[in-house]
Formats: C-alpha cells, sequence, structure tokens
C-alpha cells in the first residue's frame, strides 16, 4: 500500500512537471560567433599581428575599428601595420583585412609626423561589404593635433595618443559594388596637417589617395619573389614584403604590361598577367599570386 501511494506521488509529480514545462517559451537557440571573433575590437587587431608589436592607438566608430601598430624597432625599416574590423550582428569583433606602410628610418626620423595611407575591404557579416579608408603612423612629443583635410573640404581630427595618430572612415557598400575606387570626396584624404602645442603648423604633407596609379605588391608569408615586367626583371619583394610599382618611374615601361611572378631561388612560376589600367593590387602567397581591382585584406602570415 506504502509502495502504491509513493509510485502514485511520483507519478503525479511527473505529469505536473510536464504541463509545467509546456507552458514555458521553448528554449533560445546559443548565439554562433563567426570562429576567429573576438570579445573587443583590441583582442582581435593583437590577434592578426605578431605578439611582439604593441598597440598604439585604437579607434572605433559606428560598429566598425582600426588598430594601429608600429614597427619593430630593431627592424631596417619604419613600418606601421593596421588592422580593420567590424562588430557581427552576434557581437563579437572579426577581421576586415590589414594594410601596412614602411620607409626608410632615417627620413621618417627627420618628420614630426610619419604618414601611412592603406585601404583595405571586406564583406561584412550582414552580406555587405565594407571598404576602410585609413591614416596613420607616428607623430613626435611636439605634435598635439594632427588633422586630416578631405576631398569635400571637410577637416577632421585624427585620433592621437601614445605618440601614434589614427583615422578612419567606412563606407558601407552593396555586395555588387565592391570597393569604391575613385574614392567619393566626403571619404577622400588628400592632406594632413600636425599643430604643436602652441597652434603652429609643423608638419603638411598632401595625400592623395585615389590618385596614385600604380600596382602595390603585397607578400604574405611567400619566399622572396622576382616581379618581371614586359620581360625584364622589375623588383624583387621580400617574404612579408611591400613595393609599389609606377609607368615612368625606375625603368618600368609604360602600360600595358605583362607582369610575371616567380620565387627567386627556386624559380617556380606563380603568375603571368597582363595589366592595362592601374591602380591594380598584387598579392603573393606561398603557393599563388594574383591580381586584383581591390585593396588587399587578410591576416598576417607568418615567413617559413
Amino acid at each position: 500500500m506504502t509502495l502504491r501511494i509513493a509510485l502514485g506521488s511520483a507519478l503525479l509529480a511527473l505529469v505536473a512537471l510536464l504541463i509545467y514545462g509546456l507552458a514555458q517559451p521553448l528554449p533560445v537557440a546559443p548565439v554562433i560567433v563567426p570562429i576567429g571573433a573576438h570579445a573587443s575590437p583590441e583582442e582581435f587587431a593583437r590577434s592578426q599581428v605578431p605578439s611582439h608589436l604593441a598597440l598604439r592607438v585604437l579607434v572605433e566608430h559606428d560598429g566598425r575599428a582600426a588598430a594601429l601598430f608600429p614597427s619593430d624597432e630593431a627592424a631596417d625599416q619604419d613600418e606601421s601595420q593596421v588592422v580593420f574590423m567590424h562588430r557581427t550582428s552576434t557581437g563579437g569583433w572579426f577581421g576586415g583585412g590589414g594594410g601596412r606602410g614602411a620607409g626608410p628610418r632615417s627620413a621618417r626620423q627627420a618628420l614630426p609626423v610619419g604618414v601611412m595611407v592603406t585601404s583595405g575591404s571586406s564583406r561584412s557579416d550582414a552580406g555587405g561589404s565594407d571598404t576602410y579608408v585609413s591614416v596613420g603612423g607616428r607623430a613626435s612629443a611636439s605634435v598635439v593635433r594632427v588633422e586630416i583635410a578631405l576631398a569635400n573640404g571637410a577637416r577632421e581630427d585624427a585620433k592621437l595618443e601614445n605618440g601614434g595618430y589614427l583615422w578612419l572612415r567606412t563606407l558601407s557598400l552593396s555586395a555588387a559594388a565592391g570597393t569604391a575606387l575613385p574614392l567619393p570626396a566626403d571619404a577622400n584624404p588628400i592632406e594632413l596637417v600636425a599643430f604643436s602645442a602652441d597652434g603652429r603648423e609643423v608638419h603638411r604633407q598632401s595625400l592623395g589617395l585615389r590618385q596614385t596609379a600604380q600596382l602595390q605588391i603585397l607578400s604574405k608569408g611567400a619566399p622572396t619573389s622576382l616581379i618581371r615586367i614586359n620581360g625584364t626583371d622589375a623588383i624583387t619583394v621580400a617574404c612579408n614584403g611591400g613595393a609599389a610599382l609606377r609607368p615612368g618611374e625606375s625603368g618600368v615601361p609604360p602600360l600595358p604590361w605583362d607582369v610575371e611572378v616567380s620565387e627567386q631561388r627556386s624559380g617556380r612560376h606563380l603568375l603571368s598577367q597582363r595589366i592595362t589600367q592601374l591602380p591594380r593590387w598584387l598579392l603573393v602567397t606561398r603557393d599563388s599570386a594574383g591580381v586584383s581591382t581591390s585593396p588587399i585584406s587578410g591576416p598576417f602570415v607568418p615567413c617559413d
């Protein structure tokens, strides 16, 4: 008898729990964050560059961000790297590519401001395309404000901290539109002006991102590569190095160009392509090379 009462009570309790459960809302599916996304823009940016580089300045605006990292002080080149990113629909931060600028160290030490202009593009998880434009670099202690002049006549201040400065503008485009070049006037930086604490202008430099007719070459983890134009050696590009070729400069012929890319040491052929218009972007990786009409994006790739 006692056993029957116990079993009956247990059955009633089970029925009550079942009825209660049916009355509750269904559980919400777990949020899926894209692989590689991070909780903050700083965390994502640090994941894209060598660990020994320190973050100098980060700009965040309207769900997009850019981070500037200084050069390796031991390097022969005075180099800066910018990482672009966007906030995903699930709240994490994910990559939108990056850019790199370099110049002789002695040249930059002579200037109050070291300038790098770069751009990149990426697909957002919302299905559209973002185009990023940035101006950044090192600023000496005497510089307290860096102003960016745009093609439409507007002037905007760059963010200045930790001896560096960074200005960012993004354009949201449809998936079919791709990267907008030339840039619209309200997103095209044409001049940089730096000021000292007493309001005195200490440096002015033209930028004109959209006016550069060149082939921009970028290596991502590739062995030293040989670039030939119209059957003649034009330049070699070291692993993770970069270069720019312009018609009429340093013996480079006028367009059209028949461009060939090969590994310098092994002679392995990577690319043959005719180029009839500029600007173009040439990406060289460990196993391939390709030419794009849009700026190159993607993470840092270590050399072997």
